[in-house]
């Protein structure tokens, strides 16, 4: 008697461990796969973020214009200032009176002529050119691959004949005045030391 309830209990027992380890490892087994459901949704939100601040980069347009941010400028040509064989060029155009014809004319008539004249600066790029408004009143161009001083003056030159076209608000001439700066790139890494070597 004594012998089949030692048995009894040696079965329950036995029988106790063999539900206890599928028990315990199904615990184990679900804290793996908790473990790995967090990994892969922090991962998700990883690269989403990442491609939200890459296109933001990219697309990032001033308001007024619709051009080219400094940020989204320095996005496309920080592939290009590798190019070892290659030689660029930046052009800025800064707007000397800008404030005096608000003044006089009022805000819009300010924002007429930098929205014409990215306009028409934009007429005389080239399809790997980028025309950006880094400033309240400063345009910037990147000239890809112009190779020497001689085709960027040339390709200056230009520019300044397509701002020299005359703006008229509200039947009026409007009469503004401006600088241009130009640098040839000689190794520069990036975007904005190209463009302090052109102030």
């Amino acid at each position: 008697m004594q012998r089949n309830r030692s048995l009894a209990i040696l079965i329950t027992l036995l029988v106790i461990s063999l539900l206890a380890v599928p028990i315990f490892f199904f615990e184990q087994m679900l804290v793996y796969y908790v473990f790995l459901l967090l990994l892969f949704l922090g991962s998700l939100v990883y690269v989403v973020s990442y491609q939200y601040l890459v296109k933001k980069e990219a697309f990032d347009r001033d308001p007024l214009t619709g051009l080219l941010t400094k940020t989204s400028m320095e996005f496309y040509v920080k592939g290009d200032l590798k190019s070892a064989n290659k030689k660029h060029g930046v052009v800025i155009v800064e707007f000397n009176n800008l404030k005096d014809i608000q003044n006089h004319y009022g805000k819009e008539a300010g924002e007429v002529i930098l929205k014409q004249t990215a306009k028409q600066i934009d007429t005389v790029l080239r399809p790997n050119d980028r025309l950006a408004r880094i400033g309240l009143n400063e345009f910037t161009i990147f000239l890809y691959n112009v190779q020497n001083r001689q085709n960027l003056e040339t390709v200056k030159d230009r520019i300044k004949e397509s701002i020299d076209v005359p703006i008229t608000y509200k039947d009026r001439l409007i009469d503004f005045s401006y600088v241009l700066r130009q640098a040839l790139s000689q190794g520069e890494s990036t975007f904005e030391s190209l463009q302090e070597k052109a102030k």
